[in-house]
């Protein structure tokens, strides 16, 4: 996790190197192991490719400083420069050989040239000649067979002496190859057979330099790809908004704001409602449910296996080194074994129910569950009988529950749900259901079972009163008190989510009122410290003024120059905070000089004290406060309640402009978001991005993305002097 930690910190700050080119040369390597065996232009391309991938990621990261892990796989890289640069040489970016290659292909294909433009000469002067004009059906040059001819109506072939190398569907156009360029076409023939006799000795050569270097090769493949891997899981938790959780070797297993990814895809972030949940096996964990199986129960409505899911899904991505959609202080054991039943997989090939289907998986889960294990039943005791299913689901939960297994259970079985309540370890939970839209909330409450709803859902779709009313008479009624009590369960959990809600807004409008009081501090302070420097600067004067007309002012109006110094001394001694008055200790009610607040002294840490005003603490230095009296200060009326305590803080600072030089398109979007983000947030009127020109991919695609941000008045490119058509000027909207 310590790798995707350091690939995820480069990745939002954009310095990750893109592995988009990556690509498997195993196969190629394969091929080439064989001597005498020959590589194409296009599959060698593909290695020098690579290579130049390579020394881009040694550069990018083998000199990360902050990414040890990351450099040191860089530095395992092997550049392989001697063939890098022969593969350049011979093989151009489209896969052709190149003229470099060799000095000898060079001069072959002169040569070829040079008969080419002869050949066709010849054949241009027999085109222009006028008492061949009605002979030609088309005035142009042309390749059959490998050899330069013209197009010749059949009537007129006698026109033109030559050999016929083709002619047409219908006959009427021999294509006729005049007897002036027999020879020269020869040559021409003589000379590509040398060019590719050339060719196939210079990829030859390349295959077999690779071939020295294949075992490098591989292991350069196998760091890319690890690395690649690291990108990937790094870009998934910023896309996602996943985080690297925290793990444990104690029996313990929380899981903060966990989320599915298939429903974020779906839903987004905020429309995915979290799962909380903190298990443990120990009862000294404190904030956890001493529980390590947790059976879930309620309608048939996809809520239930949904937390499945989440759960063992969150699981594995931890276990696997992928950042979990979850909150970072989630706490994740590791299990020895995941294994999970969910589904129906009846097969008819196999000749298999879906109960048989799920008890074949069950077999094989309980020949290897133990304590280090995790146990996904989907739906338990179902697909059979009632009265045969729930007592099996029950010896089988129980069996895996002594083992210590963490389980993970749905069903529908009241007799599970009383089973749970019963058991020390295990407990009951459900998702609440929303009886009016007939839906879950995904909203996981531990401690309640679920009700089955059945009769609410057969009444909303239409089931007739009566019908419904004859299965409620039909019911036994020690499952009614059962229903009836978990109602009232589920009432409760409610009302506790209810008050959740209400702490929270309290808590944020204490967090609004805290913010409000450090602002007007910050300003009075510093009215209060302009005030006492402008006093000192006059008073410094006066005392110069004073000393400089003593010899000039009479006795009178030098004692009343004095008296006024000694004014202006009081009050600036009145203003200037001071530590020379009574001290405060912890119990004095104290007041706050300028916020006009009092309260309670909790602590003294140095020139600061810990100060309590019933709604808040608040940490001040000692020169801002007054003692109104000594020992126990205000009343609390509830003692153990929350405060919030504050200090101040800095603020920092944006760029005005964003370089996305050597970027790609998929690569630019994000940062453009998160920069327009941060100078709109910041109050910027305008911001600068360069782009570059290049081919223009870039620089068209950053303006439509640009015509489509609502944060976005105007843009235009920018003046000659800040870049001209490299660079686009962004005026955003007034905040």
């Amino acid at each position: 996790m310590e790798e995707v930690r350091e690939a995820l910190s480069l990745e939002e700050e954009g310095d990750f190197p893109s592995l988009g080119e990556l690509a498997d040369i195993q196969p190629l390597l394969e091929k080439a192991r064989p001597h005498g065996s020959i590589l194409s232009p296009e599959e060698l391309l593909r290695i020098k490719s690579q290579l130049l991938l390579t020394a881009r990621v040694k550069e990018a990261l083998g000199k990360k400083e902050k990414s040890p892990l990351l450099a040191a796989h860089a530095s395992k890289l092997h550049t392989l420069e001697d063939l890098r640069e022969t593969l350049e040489r011979v093989i151009s970016p489209y896969g052709e050989i190149l003229d470099g290659a060799s000095n000898t292909l060079v001069q072959i294909r002169q040569r070829r040239e040079s008969l080419r433009r002869e050949i066709r000469e010849r054949l241009q002067r027999l085109l222009s000649t006028p008492s061949l004009a009605q002979a030609f059906q088309e005035r142009n040059i042309t390749v059959r067979n490998g050899r330069y001819v013209l197009p010749i109506k059949a009537p007129f072939s006698s026109k033109i002496k030559g050999l016929v190398q083709d002619q047409s569907a219908t006959g009427a156009t021999l294509y006729i190859e005049p007897f002036s360029v027999v020879e020269l076409n020869n040559r021409l023939v003589r000379a590509e057979k040398e060019e590719e006799l050339e060719i196939e000795r210079i990829l030859k050569e390349c295959t077999h330099s690779l071939r020295e270097h294949s075992g490098a090769l591989k292991r350069n493949q196998a760091i890319l790809a690890h690395l690649d891997s690291l990108g990937a899981r790094a870009l998934f938790a910023t896309e996602y908004n996943a985080s690297i959780p925290q793990t444990t070797d104690k029996p313990t297993w929380t899981i903060l704001a966990g989320r599915h990814p298939l429903l974020i895809k779906e839903k987004g972030l905020e429309g995915t409602v979290p799962l909380d949940i903190a298990l443990s096996k120990s009862s000294r964990v404190k904030g956890t449910q001493t529980c390590h199986t947790l059976v879930i129960t309620g309608p048939n409505t996809r809520g239930k296996t949904v937390a499945l899911k989440t759960m063992g899904l969150l699981a594995l991505m931890v276990q696997s080194g992928i950042p979990a959609t979850a909150h970072p202080d989630s706490q994740f054991p590791i299990f020895q074994r995941i294994m999970a039943d969910i589904g129906d997989e009846q097969s008819i090939q196999q000749n298999l129910s879906t109960f048989s289907s799920h008890i074949k998986n069950i077999r094989e889960i309980l020949e290897a569950a133990d304590g280090n294990s995790l146990v996904i039943l989907d739906e338990l005791g179902a697909g059979t009988d009632p009265w045969e299913g729930a007592p099996l689901g029950m010896a089988i939960l129980e069996e895996l529950h002594n083992r210590g297994a963490w389980c993970l259970v749905s069903t529908h079985h009241n007799e599970l749900k009383l089973f749970a309540h019963a058991t020390p370890g295990m407990e009951n939970a459900s998702v609440e259901f929303n009886s009016n839209t007939l839906s879950p909330t995904y909203r996981l409450q531990v401690g309640v079972p679920g009700k089955s709803n059945a009769f609410i859902i057969a009444e909303r779709l239409g089931i007739p009163a009566a019908v419904v009313g004859k299965a409620r008479e039909l019911q036994k009624k020690e499952r009614w008190e059962i229903e009836k009590v978990i109602a009232q369960l589920e009432a409760e959990t409610q009302k506790v989510h209810r008050m959740g809600i209400e702490l929270e807004r309290r808590e944020k409008e204490a967090e609004e009122e805290i913010k409000r009081l450090k602002e007007k501090w910050e300003d009075l302070i510093k009215e209060e410290e302009e005030k006492l420097g402008q006093s000192k600067k006059l008073l410094s004067f006066l005392h110069r003024e004073a000393k400089r007309l003593s010899k000039e002012l009479k006795k009178g109006e030098l004692a009343e120059v004095q008296r006024k110094i000694k004014e202006l001394e009081s009050e600036i001694s009145r203003l200037e905070p001071s530590s020379e008055g009574e001290q405060p200790s912890p119990g004095d009610k104290v007041k706050v000089r300028g916020l006009g607040l009092e309260g309670e002294v909790l602590s003294m840490e140095g020139d600061k004290a810990q100060i309590d005003t019933g709604k808040m603490t608040m940490v001040v230095p000692v020169k801002h406060l007054t003692v109104l009296g000594k020992g126990r200060g205000i009343n609390r009326e509830e003692e153990g309640q929350a405060k919030t305590t504050f200090h101040f803080q800095g603020r920092g600072t944006v760029p005005m402009e964003l370089h996305l030089l050597g970027k790609r398109v998929e690569e630019a979007l994000p940062l453009i978001d998160k920069f327009l983000d941060d100078a709109y947030l910041a109050g910027f009127k305008e911001v600068r991005i360069v782009h570059g020109v290049g081919t223009g991919i870039l620089k068209k695609a950053v303006r439509e993305h640009l015509r489509r941000s609502p944060l976005v008045e105007s843009f235009r490119e920018a003046p000659q002097e800040e870049g001209g058509s490299g660079a686009t000027l962004v005026k955003l909207k007034e905040s």
